[in-house]
């Protein structure tokens, strides 16, 4: 869990947490602060352009060794392509 994320989170109100964490995720729930994750973020970076493929900056990340469910990654790629 990142605890200094949550702490710094809580003290700035108006701050979105990044975090990737289930534990960290279901705190920041419970503490009432906004959520972003990784994917989250590569999903607004493709559709503001600042990402020109989704797919591939994904990848990049897995390689990385960031974990992401397969299924919501495929939900998230077809949400893209309808737009």
């Amino acid at each position: 869990m990142k605890p200094e994320v949550l702490e710094f989170a809580r003290r700035n109100p108006g701050t979105v947490a990044v975090l990737d964490d289930k534990a960290a995720r279901r705190a920041a729930n419970m503490l009432g602060i906004p959520v972003i994750g990784t994917l989250g973020i590569l999903v607004a970076a493709t559709q503001s352009g600042l990402l020109p493929d989704f797919t591939t900056a994904v990848e990049v990340v897995l390689r990385a060794g960031l974990y992401a469910d397969p299924v919501t990654v495929a939900t998230l790629k077809a949400r893209l392509r309808e737009r």
